[in-house]
């Protein structure tokens, strides 16, 4: 069975695809939720808690919130399972594509980095 922090995840993907202090939201519009069992409910009604285009990496956390890499102002943000957001990592070097390891460290793979060789 799936996390919850996977579902949570999921719902960001589906609904709020990044999160910005200055844009207004998105308008939410209606959307029709299938079951999934062991992750969503059928009928669950998604919020919208982030909007903008400066996330990338969204990745779910044990204790039910999402971090994900605002790769243009070099850090990583933290939405928690109750809403508030913060700041986990600053000066990131521009993180992109975000991963946690099996000991709870965040991974994450520099964009653009000149000391990077393909």
């Amino acid at each position: 069975m799936l996390s919850r922090a996977l579902a949570v995840t999921a719902a960001l993907l589906i609904c709020a695809p990044a999160f910005a202090q200055a844009p207004a939201p998105r308008a939410e519009h209606p959307v029709k939720v299938t079951a999934i069992p062991g992750i969503v409910d059928a009928g669950t009604q998604w919020k919208a808690v982030w909007s903008g285009d400066d996330a990338d990496g969204i990745v779910g956390t044990p204790d039910g919130g999402v971090i994900f890499a605002q790769r243009e102002v070099n850090r990583v943000r933290k939405i928690a399972a109750d809403g508030k957001t913060s700041v986990v990592v600053e000066n990131t070097d521009a993180a992109g594509s975000l991963g946690i390891d099996y000991q709870g460290r965040i991974v994450a793979v520099l964009r653009d980095h000149p000391s990077v060789a393909i």
